[in-house]
């Protein structure tokens, strides 16, 4: 599957959790929503940069390149305010064309929603906060975090197998 076909498979099966997507297509899609999503945050900021002169990238070109402001800049509402919007956008076909990944590689289409998983936890960490019980949410805020990582090592392992057909032992097909 080409660059192209990846994205128009991947509005089209929009919120489609069944079938299959071979590694190309999940990958491709991947690809798309990182660029997308990079765009949308450097055309964020070089909009605040020309509309509001005391913006951090506004700032950060006024001073030159330093390294300090650029990841003030990465980290300001400009960028992450356009990114966020993107990533809600295509969070569900995301969700989707993962769960279809994972069932082509023979393995439980399930397992997608772990990536939720450490947001949950740290929703709860969170929320105990507030609650005034430190101690319970540091033990979460460290659990949320071990499932990120946990995640974070699962996720791309599951999704760079190569495709299993029924023959070869691939249950979920």
């Amino acid at each position: 599957m080409n660059f192209g076909t990846a994205i128009k498979t991947g509005f089209k099966k929009y919120a489609d959790f069944t079938g299959v997507a071979s590694r190309s297509e999940y990958w491709y899609w991947v690809l798309f929503a990182v660029v997308v999503g990079l765009i949308l945050g450097a055309t964020s900021v070089a909009l605040a940069t020309v509309l509001d002169p005391k913006s951090m990238a506004s700032i950060w070109v006024q001073r030159g390149f330093d390294l300090q402001l650029l990841t003030s800049v990465l980290m300001s509402q400009e960028f992450l305010g356009s990114g966020a919007g993107w990533s809600l956008a295509i969070a569900l076909p995301t969700l989707a064309a993962g769960a279809r990944r994972l069932r082509d590689a023979g393995i439980a289409p399930k397992r997608i929603w772990l990536v939720l998983l450490p947001f949950g936890v740290e929703f709860l960490s969170i929320s105990t906060l507030f609650m005034m019980l430190i101690p319970l949410a540091l033990l979460l805020f460290f659990a949320a975090l071990g499932a990120l990582i946990a995640v974070l090592i699962f996720m791309p392992v599951s999704l760079t197998k190569p495709s299993l057909s029924a023959e070869q032992g691939n249950r979920f097909l």
